[in-house]
C-alpha cells in the first residue's frame, strides 16, 4: 500500500471512530469541531482541514476511486442502505447543492449520502496514524444515577454497586482497553492523583471478545474495564489533571498511543510522533 500525503491521512482521520456520518461532514468546520471534542475521549487531537469545495472535491474524489471509503444512500422510509458511487463531478455538484442548503429549516434528505472508512480505508489509516494499541484506552465518564441505570440494571445479583448511590457528586470514570497492564497503570494514575471514593468500589470487567467504543472495524480478543468511582465538586463532569502541570505531562504521555495533528503556519499539516 502506497503512502498518502498528510492531507489525505487527516480526511481518513476524521472517520476513524465515526461509523457514520454524512458526506456532508466535510464541509463543516463546526462539525469537525465538535467531532474533535468527542475524540478527546479517544486522546486523539484533530485540526480542520481549511479546503475549499474544489480543491476538497478533488483530493476525496481521489480517495473514494481508491476504495478507501465505503458511501451508502438510505431513502426516507427504508431501512436498507445503497451503495453509492460518486466521480469527480458528482462529488463536487453534491457539495455545491449541499453547502447551499445545509443551513436549511428542512434538509433535503433524498441528498443525505454517508461515508465511513473501508477496510482498504482503515489499513490506510493505520499505516498513517500508526497506533499502539496496547497503550489504547478510552474514558469516558458518567454520572452516579446514569451509571446505575445504564450498567447495575444489567447485572442486579453480581454488580457490586447494586444501591443507587445518594451522593449526586459521585461520577464514575469508566476506563477501558485492550490491554490489562495499561488498564492497571491507568487506574494506578487515578489511585494516586484523581479524588477516588473508595478503591474498594472499582467495578472491573473482561470482556471477550471486545470493540473498543464507535472504533467500528477493530475487533480485540479481550478487553479490560474498570469503572472507577469519583467525588467530585457540583459543577464538575469528570476528572483531568490541570494543564501544564507535572502531574498532567504524566497523563498525556500515558495517555500518547497515536501520531498527532499539528497545523503549522510554515511547514502546514504535521504528523507528530507519540510522547
Amino acid at each position: 500500500m502506497k503512502k498518502l500525503s498528510n492531507l489525505e491521512y487527516l480526511l481518513l482521520d476524521y472517520l476513524w471512530c465515526s461509523p457514520e456520518v454524512t458526506l456532508g461532514f466535510f464541509l463543516s468546520k463546526g462539525g469537525i469541531e465538535d467531532q474533535a471534542t468527542m475524540s478527546i475521549h479517544y486522546h486523539a487531537t484533530w485540526v480542520y482541514h481549511g479546503l475549499e469545495i474544489p480543491e476538497l472535491t478533488k483530493v476525496l474524489s481521489k480517495l473514494i476511486r481508491e476504495g478507501m471509503f465505503l458511501l451508502t444512500h438510505n431513502r426516507p422510509g427504508c431501512l436498507s442502505y445503497f451503495p453509492v458511487y460518486l466521480d469527480e463531478r458528482r462529488l463536487r455538484y453534491y457539495f455545491e447543492v449541499t453547502a447551499e442548503t445545509q443551513n436549511s429549516c428542512e434538509p433535503n434528505y433524498e441528498w443525505i449520502i454517508y461515508i465511513k472508512l473501508s477496510e482498504q480505508g482503515t489499513k490506510a489509516w493505520e499505516k498513517g496514524i500508526k497506533p499502539n494499541w496496547n497503550k489504547f484506552h478510552i474514558r469516558i465518564n458518567l454520572e452516579a444515577n446514569i451509571w446505575n441505570k445504564q450498567y447495575q440494571e444489567a447485572d442486579q445479583d453480581t454488580h457490586p454497586l447494586n444501591e443507587p448511590r445518594p451522593d449526586q457528586n459521585t461520577w464514575y470514570a469508566m476506563i477501558q482497553s485492550p490491554n490489562q497492564k495499561h488498564l492497571s497503570q491507568v487506574e494506578r494514575f487515578y489511585l494516586d492523583y484523581a479524588p477516588v471514593a473508595n478503591p474498594l468500589e472499582i467495578d472491573r470487567k473482561v470482556f471477550s471478545p471486545w470493540c473498543a467504543t464507535r472504533v467500528y472495524w477493530k475487533q480485540f480478543a479481550k478487553g479490560f474495564m474498570s469503572s472507577i468511582p469519583l467525588v467530585l465538586s457540583e459543577d464538575a463532569q469528570g476528572w483531568l489533571p490541570e494543564p501544564y502541570t507535572s502531574v498532567y505531562v504524566g497523563w498525556e504521555k500515558l495517555s500518547s498511543w497515536r501520531r498527532e495533528w499539528l497545523l503549522d503556519k510554515d511547514r502546514g499539516l504535521i504528523l507528530l510522533e507519540p510522547i
